[in-house]
């Protein structure tokens, strides 16, 4: 799911009751109010007007007879820095396939990518930039005939052209927002600028590209760069930068500060990089309307059972609450707190009708996250680390659903004692066993392994004491599904397993993973796949998510 710019604002806003809805709410604002929304207006026509995102007006006479103009609206909204913010957005669920618009997809790097390059560049004190590309998708030409109806406001006297009532027809030019095409067209001309500018991208994560010559990693998130180089490569930072932005109207890099509603800090001295969504994390404890609650200790009861039994199909005030709340929830287990990871997975199930238990459980995560708003990922490179390069744990909980008797195998991947990825989701089918469970858990972590021995050898091409060091080690707690990835014995117990799963099989033998045991007791995934008490469960935190702030109260 590509999570763009007004998807992000949209989970982490801050509550804003006084934005306006339409242009005649903005006329009755309060009259500072109202300039600076007339501002923001005036500024989204100059983007429009630069960019040549429509044609001259035509009248609704001369539009050939087999299109019809699709409307567009407008969307008034506060960003998170304070900024008044008026955007067009054509109605797209009005365009018709294969006639308005035809190819759609777009990538987004993936998170695992994104901490890889924050973990490398913390060990290695590389620079880290951020830029960010303005009306991005207002720079890329349309590939359709597509004709328009714009607001009557929408102009450089909004005030005078809204009184007439007139909207105006035009043919479009330049994508915009709204198109469906408009990632797929913005994302084909930022690969173009980008492999102009002397980059290759990658075969295992569209949204990275390296030098192939030097140390220079970009990573593309829709319309946000993030720059990762030492000092040396600074010279060709900035060319690729100035061709970047003789492309698109791109502001001046910076030193980066937030990554995706997740704030970054460094201690660069010391080789420590923080990641925290404190603010995500209390903005969806204002919206739950649970700011001021006391602490939990953990996210789950380790007695909480869950079950599609207790959905309750009436309440539909507690279901947008439990979804709205959920949602801002998972979007930080999946960027920095792998320790809610376990219980966002099982109250996820029951988002379309939540009952009374499920919504107490998600009151209890809050509270936890109440308690814990200032923990976040700590890359620490300061002192030598217990397991060099980059290693695996492995686990799964065995029937554990109440409702369809299916496993949760889980698996967290760290580099250098730094967590960098993790997985915990519910089995596609019932398996039979402990071992068969822990065996699909050990083959869900070797194609991880995979992409991850990918991502870091193209991630560290010229820095040779980084490459990944193979095999890969994954450590399991379960000595009968290692002795099932290392001897390919058919019995009655292991026959019906289906092929998918001897993938980690596969990556033992050909020297790519290893699978060694650790005593349960030190089994760092365990956290992933059950409910814990108090005390097992802050001991396993521990090694995920640190303080990276004082705590606060807001």
């Amino acid at each position: 799911m590509t999570m763009d710019d007004a998807t992000l604002d949209n989970i982490f806003a801050t509550d804003l009751q006084d934005t306006p809805k339409n242009f005649v709410a903005v006329l009755a604002q309060e009259k500072v109010e109202k300039k600076k929304w007339l501002k923001a207006i005036e500024e989204e026509v100059k983007s429009h007007a630069k960019n040549s995102t429509f044609g001259p007006p035509i009248r609704r006479s001369d539009i050939p007879p087999q299109f019809t103009p699709i409307p567009v609206g407008a969307v008034y909204k506060k960003k998170r820095d304070g900024r008044y913010r008026y955007r067009l957005a054509v109605r797209g669920y009005r365009m018709r396939p294969g006639i308005d618009y035809n190819e759609t997809f777009a990538p987004v790097a993936h998170i695992t990518t994104l901490r890889v390059a924050f973990a490398i560049a913390a060990k290695q004190d590389w620079e880290i930039d951020h830029g960010d590309v303005s009306s991005a998708f207002l720079s890329a030409a349309i590939d359709t005939v597509v004709y328009v109806e714009l607001p009557a406001e929408f102009s450089k006297d909004p005030e005078a052209t809204h009184s007439k009532g007139r909207p105006t027809y035009h043919l479009m030019i330049k994508s915009c927002y709204g198109i469906p095409q408009g990632p797929h067209l913005y994302n084909k001309k930022s690969h173009n600028a980008l492999t102009e500018a002397g980059l290759s991208r990658s075969l295992h994560d569209y949204s990275l590209y390296t030098h192939p010559d030097l140390t220079l990693i970009v990573i593309v998130w829709v319309d946000e760069l993030f720059f990762f180089y030492p000092t040396g490569s600074l010279p060709h930072a900035d060319s690729v930068y100035a061709h970047l932005q003789s492309v698109f109207d791109l502001k001046d890099r910076k030193p980066i500060e937030d990554c995706l509603a997740c704030e970054v800090t460094r201690d660069r001295p010391r080789r420590v990089l923080r990641l925290s969504q404190t603010t995500a994390v209390e903005g969806a404890l204002r919206r739950a309307g649970m700011n001021d609650c006391n602490a939990a200790p953990t996210p789950v009861l380790p007695s909480a059972i869950f079950t599609q039994k207790d959905a309750d199909t009436a309440n539909t005030e507690d279901h947008k609450w439990y979804r709205s709340s959920l949602m801002s929830l998972n979007y930080v287990a999946m960027w920095t707190r792998p320790d809610i990871s376990f219980t966002v997975s099982k109250l996820a199930k029951f988002m379309r009708a939540p009952g009374k238990v499920h919504v107490v459980a998600l009151k209890r995560l809050l509270r936890y996250m109440r308690g814990s708003s200032h923990m976040g990922l700590v890359f620490d490179f300061s002192a030598p680390p217990r397991k060099k390069n980059l290693y695996a744990y492995l686990d799964a909980s065995w029937a554990d659903d109440e409702d369809t008797r299916r496993s949760t195998p889980a698996y967290v991947y760290f580099f250098e004692d730094c967590p960098v990825s993790w997985h915990t989701r519910l089995h596609a089918y019932v398996t039979s066993s402990t071992n068969h469970t822990e065996y699909c858990a050990a083959a869900k972590a070797s194609k991880e392994a995979r992409h991850q021995i990918y991502v870091f050898t193209e991630l560290t091409a010229h820095i040779p004491e980084l490459q990944p060091k193979l095999p890969l080690p994954l450590f399991s707690d379960s000595r009968g599904s290692i002795a099932m990835t290392q001897n390919p014995v058919q019995r009655s117990a292991s026959k019906h397993i289906e092929v998918a799963d001897h993938y980690a099989r596969e990556m033992v033998d050909r020297g790519f993973v290893t699978v060694t045991h650790v005593p349960t007791d030190r089994m760092l995934a365990d956290i992933l796949t059950k409910a814990l008490t108090t005390a097992k469960f802050l001991f396993l935190r521990s090694f995920l998510v640190k303080p990276v702030q004082p705590q606060s109260r807001s």
